[in-house]
């Protein structure tokens, strides 16, 4: 019984959540017409887009790629990809529940 208790308590404090490391996975499909080259993901309070996290050199258009990010409080996220010619694409306070997105060309940001 002791073993068990031992056990279940080191499961408990190794978990990711109480270290804050708990992931999210968010489908994204690419139907811009182009090949994506980054993707990236903010809170609705955040300034900055942080680092690419698309993990392949390209995202051809009609694939998807899974990403893994970081398990936000905000009930809303941004979305932005950039395309091979350097175009941005942005979805705008996605739900942060939300499994998956299809970027399209109607999405690309006003130069």
């Amino acid at each position: 019984m002791k073993v068990w208790t031992v056990l279940a308590l080191l499961g408990f404090l190794m978990s990711p959540t109480l270290f804050g490391e708990e992931k999210d996975v968010l489908t994204i499909e690419n139907n811009t017409g182009f090949i994506l080259t980054a993707l990236y993901l903010r809170s609705t309070e955040a300034e900055e887009w942080g680092e690419n996290l698309l993990d392949i050199p390209a995202l051809l258009n009609g694939d998807q790629a899974l990403i893994s990010h970081e398990s936000e409080e905000s009930p809303t996220i941004h979305i932005r990809a950039r395309d091979k010619e350097g175009d941005t694409y942005t979805l705008w306070d996605v739900h942060s529940d939300e499994q998956s997105v299809i970027l399209t060309l109607s999405d690309i940001d006003p130069d």
